[in-house]
């Protein structure tokens, strides 16, 4: 998967999510320790996802 396509599936998920969501969106995620989203890992996009639709408080550890 080459990173247009991976980060637009990473916005993608983020547009149905609410506030948080677009602050996700918002953020420069190049100047943080994990880097752009379209590198980050299926596994760690994946538990974004899941915490973020989620009615439970939630974080990864």
């Amino acid at each position: 998967m080459n990173g247009t396509v991976a980060g637009k599936a990473f916005a993608f998920f983020l547009e149905e999510v609410g506030e948080t969501g677009a602050l996700m969106r918002a953020h420069d995620w190049a100047a943080s320790p994990l880097g752009p989203p379209e590198r980050w890992a299926m596994p760690l996009r994946a538990l974004v996802s899941v915490m973020l639709c989620s009615r439970q408080a939630m974080f990864v550890a």
